[in-house]
């Protein structure tokens, strides 16, 4: 698994791509549906370590985590293609009934999507096929993928955070024209 930080920076702005690619072929987002969304995002891109009780939702959670790890142990049920989509539909109920707003739903579902394939860019990957198979898959050749906690991992939570900052500067009205005078040769200079 990516470190926790490592999983809500690259949910969130893996999910920033998809707000703007959706805003430049349609309106905006409301401001209120983005936040509520966003707020799904990151409890969806910890919930799938729900079955682990030393990771951040463990602590907070950790009678449902034990029980979790017990039924189905790490990197289980809960990092399979069926988890986000089961949890989806018990939750479209609940927020039905509850008239809540479901982009937090939305939100929510794909950052469990997000925190799996992140997790496939590990070097342990995911049982994404289960019950079918056990095997663990994942998203690049086993060579490219990192260790969890390792340099990349946190270097990637950490270009993800950036990038998410620059979206949510830009959704708040900060003029970014100056990132158009940065070169990725004066920007690997000024971070090297």
């Amino acid at each position: 698994m990516m470190i926790a930080r490592t999983h809500v920076a690259f949910a969130l702005c893996i999910a920033s791509c998809g707000i703007i690619s959706y805003e430049a072929v349609a309106t905006a987002v409301p401001h209120k549906d983005m936040i509520l969304f966003f707020a799904g995002i990151v409890i969806g891109a910890l919930l799938p370590d729900i079955d682990e009780p030393q990771s951040r939702i463990g602590k907070a959670t950790p009678i449902i985590s034990h029980a979790f790890k017990a039924l189905f142990g790490h990197r289980g049920a809960t990092h399979t293609l069926l988890f986000p989509l089961v949890v989806g539909i018990a939750l479209y109920f609940v927020f039905l009934a509850l008239s809540w707003n479901l982009a937090a739903l939305f939100g929510l579902v794909l950052g469990c999507y997000l925190h799996i394939a992140g997790d496939m860019l590990t070097k342990s990957g995911c049982p994404i096929y289960l019950p079918f198979s056990k095997k663990n898959m994942g998203l690049l050749p086993y060579t490219l993928r990192f260790r969890t906690g390792s340099v990349v991992d946190k270097s990637i939570g950490n270009l993800c955070l950036v990038l998410f900052a620059l979206y949510s500067a830009h959704v708040a009205g900060f003029d970014l024209s100056w990132l158009q005078h940065i070169s990725p040769e004066k920007l690997l200079t000024m971070l090297g």
